[in-house]
Formats: structure tokens, sequence, C-alpha cells
């Protein structure tokens, strides 16, 4: 009777497992120089598996509607730094982070095809400090809002394989009123702030979707030089992850 009723759990088990839900959620932004031009738009495919984040795609397009870069990242190894390449499609070149157990390595790619990488290790890093590449800051976010709040100030260690190098934030807890809570993200690297002293995220508690974001962009300009942007986030569904 023993064995029935283990032989019963583990199929119960197993068909909880094997049903995990998965959503895809399609959102769109528009990107917005200082003079309020549309400097580029953005495309975003994510797909979540039990409000996991698993995998995401985005496009990025000119004024015009033409795709100038590509981003793929894949969050099912760690959420905060997810494999991923981004591809420049007006420059040729590429870079990403390859996340390996303990080690991270961050690559870049040439136009003539030159390949540079290096490479760091968790452990190298603060306890206390949040380790981020790419969009896996964001992921991070949508689940812990409530902690950043409390925290009011979280370290931040930001992975820039473009540079081959890390720089350091600091993630802060602004303000909230009745629809939004309001981040900021101080930048410490002295030749960054020369382009944007800090980052100013808004989010919406309802469905913890980005609503603004404002300050330096990872997409480079049509002369391949950084920007800042404002960037309006328009959501498809009602999808909460």
């Amino acid at each position: 009777m023993s064995r029935v009723i283990l032989s019963l759990a583990g199929a119960l088990a197993f068909c909880i497992c094997s049903h995990a839900e998965t959503r895809t959620e399609r959102y769109t932004s528009v990107a917005r120089d200082k003079n309020g031009a549309e400097a580029y738009q953005e495309k975003h495919e994510v797909l979540f598996s039990d409000r996991s984040v698993q995998k995401a795609n985005t496009q990025y397009l000119d004024p015009k509607g033409h795709l100038i870069g590509e981003m793929t990242s894949d969050f099912t190894k760690m959420v905060t730094i997810p494999d991923y390449e981004y591809k420049n499609l007006r420059t040729g070149t590429s870079n990403g982070i390859k996340l390996d157990k303990n080690k991270i390595t961050l690559w870049r790619k040439a136009k003539n095809g030159k390949i540079e990488n290096i490479d760091f290790f968790r452990d190298k890093f603060s306890n206390d400090a949040l380790i981020v590449g790419c969009q896996g800051l964001h992921y991070y976010l949508i689940d812990n809002l409530e902690h950043v709040k409390e925290m009011k100030t979280v370290p931040v260690v930001y992975f820039i394989p473009g540079k081959l190098d890390y720089y350091k934030f600091s993630l802060k807890y602004d303000r909230d009123d009745e629809k939004y809570i309001y981040l900021t993200i101080s930048i410490d690297n002295f030749l960054l702030r020369l382009f944007s002293s800090k980052l100013d995220l808004k989010y919406s508690k309802s469905d913890r979707h980005l609503v603004q974001f404002s300050g330096l962009s990872n997409i480079t300009n049509e002369s391949d030089q950084m920007q800042n942007v404002v960037i309006d986030y328009k959501y498809d569904s009602h999808f909460a992850p």
C-alpha cells in the first residue's frame, strides 16, 4: 500500500512540475533625446515560466523603423546576470556576457571579427553588492521593489561588456505615490558622470511594469556616441510577472 501511495505522490509531483505555466509578454517603447526628438524604438518579447523570467529578445529600430540592433538574453542560469548578446547592426560589432558558475566572461567582437574577452569571478565582489548585467537589473527589480524601498540604498556592480569592465552604481529608493515607485541610480564612475549623473526609473505598483526610464542609454546614436534619453514603455497586455 505504501508503494502505491509513493507512486501516486511521485506521479502527482511529475504532473505539477510538467505543467509549469509559461507566458510571453510583449511591449514596446520609444526613446527620445534631450530635445524630445525620437532617437529609437524598442520591441520586447519576454518568456516567463511560473512568473520567472526565462528568455528575452529586444529589437532596436531607428525612427524610420529600420532594425539597428538586437539583444537576446537567457536568464535560466541567473536572473541578475543573464547570458546575452547584443548586436549593433549600424557598426557591425557585438558584445555580451557568458556565465559559467562562478566565472563571468565579458566579450566584445569588432567589425573586423577580432574578439576580446575578460573574466571576473563572483567571489571577488562584496556580498553586500548586487551584481548585474544587461537587463538583469530590471528583472531583479520587478521582484524586489519592496526590498529596495526598505533598504533605501543598494550598492550595484554593473557589468558593461562593450567596455570589458564593470562600474559601481548606487541604487536608491526615491519616493512613491499611489500608483508608482520611483528609483534613482547614481553613477559613481567619473567618466560616465560626464554624460549623466544618474538614471531615473519609474515602476507601476499594480503590475510592476517599468513605465519610464531617463538617463544614459546603452544604445549609441548614429555617430556611435553615448546619448541620454527618456524612454516611455507601452504594454500590450495586463500580464504582470
